[in-house]
């Protein structure tokens, strides 16, 4: 007898609960050491194991894209800190009502010319450092927002996540999706403030430069600003030493307002991408490289081919 449509089959059911049980072995044990001793071990298990797996061609690809000057051997080196970094992250999962004192904010100046602007806030970051500690830095500044994600596809691992987001002052999730648009839309004209990572691929997206080269890029927080909708306030958490992080919040950013609104939103995506590679050019051992975050596409929604000019329909 066949699994039901909306569940997985049993060898797959069976695959996650087996990866779910490792996880939280490994996150249990992290519990017991503390942050700073849990944080430690997570790098040195990163660098040696996880660093290796991700010596991939796509992953060495991408950091050529981006830094072309670097040899093999320098990626080599930049692929190992990420995978510590990876380590760390993980380790430190465990450990959220913990880890919310060794994040530090600046820029709180930032949020306040944001406020004085009188429209929701739309949070712009990407997945920097602990990009999940990103909430807590949310919160220690004072914001508390919603989010649309894609869950995993691990339903144990995403109940924890889920979980988890929420001890961290998440205040909604929405799944990816058209439903979650809409969700979202409507959180955002009762006033409500959102938080996207938009550094990823995005099949539906724009192609805008990143590192001088088209990366499929998400629309939508530019499109809401232009309409009038938020105010984008991009932020970023960096890793500094060992566990401890600094929250930083930017200048939001405007539109240019000159009447062409496709013209206005291509501008500013491209702000968006030139401000996610400024903070990858700041840690890059700090971002996720493997993923095929230059990806072409096959054909352009007709969302992008507007943005871009095309006078498609």
């Amino acid at each position: 007898m066949s699994a039901p449509a909306n569940q997985p089959p049993f060898s797959k059911r069976v695959e996650y609960a087996l990866h779910a049980g490792v996880l939280f072995f490994f996150l249990r044990l992290s519990r017991l050491l503390g942050i700073e001793r849990a944080s430690a071990l997570g790098a040195i298990l990163g660098r040696r194991l996880a660093g290796p797996l991700l010596r991939r061609p796509r992953t060495y690809q991408n950091i050529g894209y981006a830094f072309p000057e670097l040899s093999h051997a320098e990626a080599t080196t930049l692929i190992d800190g990420m995978g510590e970094n990876l380590g760390r992250t993980i380790a430190e999962l465990a450990q959220f009502d913990r880890l919310g004192s060794h994040i530090k904010v600046e820029g709180r100046e930032h949020i306040d010319a944001a406020r004085s602007l009188g429209k929701p806030l739309l949070v712009v970051s990407g997945h920097f450092a602990n990009w999940e500690a990103l909430l807590l830095g949310l919160n220690r500044a004072g914001l508390q927002c919603a989010a649309m994600a894609r869950p995993p596809n691990n339903p144990w691992v995403a109940r924890w996540i889920a979980k988890n987001r929420a001890m961290g002052g998440l205040r909604d999730q929405f799944a990816k999706g058209p439903e979650g648009t809409r969700q979202m839309l409507s959180d955002i004209r009762k006033g409500g403030d959102i938080v996207l990572l938009i550094d990823q691929n995005l099949a539906e997206g724009v192609p805008v430069p990143l590192f001088g080269r088209p990366a499929l890029t998400a629309s939508t927080p530019a499109a809401l600003a232009v309409k009038g909708m938020v105010t984008v306030l991009p932020v970023a958490l960096l890793r500094d030493t060992g566990c401890d992080s600094t929250f930083r919040c930017y200048l939001p950013l405007l539109p240019a307002g000159t009447g062409n609104n496709e013209a206005d939103i291509l501008a500013m995506m491209g702000e968006i991408n030139r401000f996610i590679e400024a903070r990858i050019r700041e840690r890059p051992a700090h971002w996720l490289w493997m993923h095929d975050r230059w990806k072409p596409a096959p054909g352009l929604s007709r969302r992008a081919k507007r943005v871009l000019g095309s006078g498609a329909d």
